[in-house]
């Protein structure tokens, strides 16, 4: 890389000057000698454009469009397939305990910071399967 009053040059192992720029109301215009052209894969296009789905990737819509390659007929993406997933709540169980008292549920709760006025730092709590009073 050498550089002059303004301007900015990089080369290339044969003392080829393959870049170059150069100030402009300052901001740099920099200039790249013969860029090759890449051929990108679908799926890296998909990912550039934010996956966005292949219907809507058409070559028409972009000035480069025909760099677009064509999607695959069983082309799949995780991260899409992640976030369009959901998330199923079981159903609600339709067998309950006829009569209250029946079935309880317990929660035994502590070692709590603070004591209680009588000196307990444990508590239970009870819940009535049928009810669900506390």
């Amino acid at each position: 890389m050498r550089g002059k009053r303004g301007q900015l040059f990089v080369y290339n192992e044969q003392n080829e000057k393959v870049i170059w720029a150069k100030k402009t109301n300052g901001s740099y215009l920099v200039q790249i000698k013969n860029v090759e052209h890449v051929s990108v894969a679908y799926e890296q296009w998909h990912e550039a454009f934010c996956h966005v789905s292949p219907k809507n990737m058409r070559t028409e819509m972009y000035e480069d469009g025909g760099d677009l390659s064509t999607p695959p007929k069983d082309f799949h993406c995780t991260s899409c397939a992640l976030s369009k997933s959901t998330k199923q709540v079981p159903k609600t169980t339709e067998h309950r305990i006829p009569k209250p008292l029946d079935r309880m549920y317990s929660d035994l709760s502590g070692k709590q910071a603070v004591r209680t006025k009588s000196g307990a730092q444990y508590y239970i709590t009870l819940i009535d399967e049928k009810t669900r009073y506390v």
